[in-house]
């Protein structure tokens, strides 16, 4: 049985990997049009909104929550649907 040589070529997958990345990272300081402060700034600005709207949307599904649980709840009294018959 004869030896034969792996074709392997490691690190090269590795090694442009690499390069593509610290290639974008020069093109976006080479491009970029704002301090890292100012973007920073922004960011959190971007952020705190979301924040804020999250919230908001939030407690409006609790409000609707809670509206829909006490419709469910006032109803109690009423025979339900399939014990009324009515739907054979």
């Amino acid at each position: 049985m004869a030896y034969r040589e792996r074709d392997y070529r490691g690190g090269g997958a590795g090694f442009g990997g690499v390069f593509l990345f610290l290639s974008g990272v020069a093109c976006g300081l080479l491009i970029a049009t704002k301090t890292g402060k100012e973007t920073r700034a922004q960011l959190s600005e971007f952020l705190n909104r979301g924040r804020e709207k999250g919230q908001e949307l939030l407690g409006k599904g609790k409000d609707e929550l809670s509206r829909q649980k006490e419709a469910m709840t006032s109803e109690g009294g009423k025979e339900p649907f399939y014990e009324s018959g009515k739907y054979t």
